[in-house]
Parts: C-alpha cells; sequence; structure tokens
C-alpha cells in the first residue's frame, strides 16, 4: 500500500536524521574526538528524542537522587514535568525516582560479548534501584542505544543470552529495548501481549533494515504515551502487521533458552496427509500423543478412533509433530448425540464425516498451520457433507472453519468433558 510505504520511508529518515546530525557534529570536532567523547552521541539522540516525545517528558541528563546515595550520571534521563525537580540546569537535571520516566545508555560500538555483558548488567542494576522505589515495573523504561553495528561474532543468541542472564529473571531488572545500530532491536514484552504464541514475557530479537533506531525511539514514545489508542499503532509502527515475520530470535524472562520464534519457520514446515494404514507406527504415536494435550479429546478408545479416521493430516518441524487434525469416522450415534445437543434441524445421518482432532503446539500458533491443516482435509471432502465442533470461545478455530464452507447451527452445549462451550459447525 502507497500509505505504508510512505510511513515506512518517514520511519527510515529518522535513522537518517540520527546519521546525518552525527555528522555535522563528526566533521566539526573531528573523528579522533567523535570517537573518545560519548557525549557528542549523547546529544545528538537527546535532540531527536525532543522531537518525538511528549510535551510533559523532559529530554535530558543528569542523576536520580537515591536518598543515602546518588545514581552514576544517565547519558539520557527522561523526566517527568509535572514532578518537582531537584536540580535544572540546561540539559542536567537531578531528580527524585518518582519523576524519572527512562534512562538510556547510549554507546557508539561495543565490540566484545564482555563489553555488552558489562554494559547491559550497569543498566539492569539501575533499572532494580530506581524501579524499586515504584510500585509497577513499567513504571520506568530503560534501554541502550547503540550507533554502529556490533561486530558479526556477536550473534543473536548471544545477545539475548547476555540479556537474558544480566536480568536474573527479576522483573524490575528487565531492560525494555535495546538498539544495535540501524537494522537490529531487542524488545521485551509483557506476557499480556503475546500469551498465545510465545513462553512470556519475553525478550524478541528483531531484524529492521534501516528501521531499527526509528522502532527503538518509537516503543519509547509508545510507553511514554501510554493512553494511546491501539488503533493509532500503525502510525508508529507500519509494519504492525506483518512484524512478527521480523522476529528471529526469542528468549524468556524465566527460561535461558534462546529460540526461533515461530513466525519464521513456515518455510521448515513439513505438512502431508496420510490415511492411518500409511501412517507408520511413529507417526500414529506422534499423532495420538499430540492429540491427547487438547482438553476437548477424550482418552476413551483413542487408538481405536484414530484407525476410524479416513484421512490424518500431519505438519512436522525438526522430526516433532506441531500440528495434526483429521476426518473421523464417528459412530453413528456419537454424531447424533453431537446434533441433539446442539438442537439443530440438520440431519445427523447426512453427516457421516467430522473434521476433527485440530490441534497446534503452543509456540507454533497463529502461523497459519491450523488453516493449512484444514485446507488440506476439505480437498479430499470433495463434495460430501462434513461436521466440525469448536469452543465457543476460540474464535479462530471458527474463523478457519468458515473459511472453508463450515457454517454455524443450532445452540451452543455443555461438553461431557470439560464443561466448556461448545458450537456445532456444518459443511453442506
Amino acid at each position: 500500500m502507497e500509505t505504508e510505504a510512505d510511513l515506512i520511508q518517514y520511519h527510515k529518515s529518522v535513522a537518517r536524521e540520527l546519521a546525518s546530525t552525527r555528522d555535522r557534529v563528526r566533521n566539526l570536532i573531528g573523528s579522533r574526538h567523535w570517537l573518545t567523547d560519548g557525549e557528542h552521541k549523547e546529544v545528538v539522540l537527546r535532540k531527536v528524542l525532543r522531537n518525538h516525545v511528549p510535551e510533559n517528558t523532559r529530554v535530558g541528563k543528569g542523576f536520580v537522587f537515591l536518598g543515602s546515595n546518588t545514581s552514576t550520571q544517565m547519558d539520557v534521563l527522561l523526566s517527568d514535568r509535572s514532578r518537582p525537580t531537584l536540580f535544572k540546569e540546561e540539559d542536567l537535571t537531578i531528580v527524585t525516582p518518582d519523576a524519572v520516566q527512562g534512562i538510556i545508555e547510549v554507546k557508539t560500538s561495543i565490540d566484545s560479548k564482555s563489553s555488552l555483558a558489562k554494559i547491559i548488567t550497569k543498566l539492569c542494576d539501575n533499572a532494580e534501584i530506581i524501579r524499586g522505589q515504584h510500585r509497577h515495573r513499567s513504571s520506568s523504561w530503560f534501554g541502550l542505544f547503540v550507533y554502529q553495528p556490533l561486530p558479526s561474532n556477536i550473534t543473536d543468541k548471544d545477545v539475548l543470552t547476555i540479556v537474558q542472564a544480566a536480568v536474573r529473571g527479576q522483573p524490575s531488572r528487565a531492560i525494555d529495548a535495546i538498539a544495535l545500530g540501524p537494522d537490529r532491536i531487542v524488545r521485551f514484552v509483557e506476557e499480556e501481549e503475546r500469551k498465545r504464541e510465545i513462553e512470556a514475557p519475553a525478550w524478541l530479537l528483531y531484524h529492521l533494515k534501516d528501521l531499527a533506531q526509528a522502532y527503538f525511539i518509537n516503543y519509547l514514545v509508545w510507553h511514554l504515551a501510554s493512553n494511546t489508542s491501539w488503533s493509532l499503532r500503525s502510525a508508529w509502527f507500519p509494519m504492525v502487521s506483518t512484524q512478527k515475520y521480523y522476529i528471529k530470535k526469542y528468549v524468556p524472562l524465566h527460561n535461558s533458552t534462546v529460540r526461533d520464534f515461530p513466525a519464521n519457520l513456515s518455510e521448515k514446515l513439513q505438512f502431508y496427509t496420510k490415511t492411518p494404514a500409511e501412517a507408520s507406527p511413529q507417526e500414529l504415536g506422534d499423532f495420538k500423543k499430540l492429540v491427547e494435550k487438547s482438553e476437548q479429546v477424550s482418552a476413551a478408545n483413542l487408538d481405536q478412533r484414530i484407525q476410524r479416521a479416513e484421512r490424518l493430516a500431519f505438519c512436522y518441524h525438526r522430526g516433532a509433530l506441531v500440528g495434526a487434525a483429521a476426518l473421523k469416522q464417528p459412530l453413528p450415534n456419537r454424531v447424533s448425540t453431537t446434533f441433539t445437543k446442539a438442537q439443530t434441524n440438520e440431519a445427523a445421518g447426512e453427516y457421516a464425516i467430522e473434521l476433527g482432532w485440530l490441534m497446534v503446539e503452543d509456540g507454533y500458533r497463529h502461523q497459519g498451520i491450523g488453516k493449512t491443516l484444514v485446507s488440506s482435509l476439505v480437498g479430499e471432502l470433495q463434495d460430501r457433507k462434513a461436521y466440525a465442533t469448536a469452543r465457543e470461545d476460540s474464535i479462530t478455530a471458527k474463523l478457519i472453519l468458515r473459511l472453508y464452507g463450515f457454517e454455524e447451527t443450532g445452540a451452543v452445549y455443555k461438553s461431557s468433558i470439560n464443561n466448556e462451550m461448545i458450537r456445532l459447525l456444518v459443511r453442506k
């Protein structure tokens, strides 16, 4: 879309603004001083930030008064103008923790893993001390801004491993964002934001060509303007609908294992269908094990019911079954009972096939796997009628079924397995 492309170019211009301001300063003071005096880079970032943060936020440098002592100097100190200020002289401010809205550590470059670990640990220490004065972790935002890309020997996995270790599983020590040059950014997400895709809270590492530094600023701005309507998010994050495809890896707050992000696995997934007779014992065992994870599936006679199925659909990733579905052939009394519970006017005897056992592993959901599985099985139906059931609150499952011609019928009814409310859908 033209509008989206224009927004992307606009946000890329923020990185160019940083670069052009940096170069103007560098041309005046010389490269030698630029590399040795960090103050110049901080001035550049503070200048750009002032053009974007809300008016009630003061952008400067300074210290945080902690009662018995004072913090080290903060490269970028963002404070609330509505709160009292202990001291202010031009850019230099001294405030109490309740006035702190954000703190940013600024670096020209980082040349080793040990240096990165030292810098991040120091920032975590400051976060823990300052946030300790607040009731909620999210009251102050902490970030690391690095102008130049990291050397190639510091991998995405190294970055996330270092961050996770420095935080020590304590939310009060969490760093909200890290810009690693113009193309890579790490972002901390809360549990409620991605609770159905990954183990969270977690850090996500994105590859965003020429957008990482702008997104760093925008994540900060979005935090400061916390009452902004979610519908306006695309103005600040123009690729919001496809942003997950730029996430390369993630690491949970409470688990040190760095993982590939599910959205980047589509090219490695293997989809196929087989009859139960064609499936190997391993495939049948994997299928049963995955299906048993569903709270909607009864374990009674499951082996025999799988063998009765007309066709099984599989999705494997790296040798593990991560998605499954089937065209089931339930016994007539099972069909009749289901249709009676749903109080539908459809004739149960006309529906001998049930599309069911649709199951996708946690961490692989919302990636189109369920849709692909259903599509492969619907193709086997041709003109035959079929039915399916879904939890009434499972919006995704119902949307997929509707996409392939299933329609809701009758009334919702209570599951005999776990008392969930169930919806019957039919494909005529």
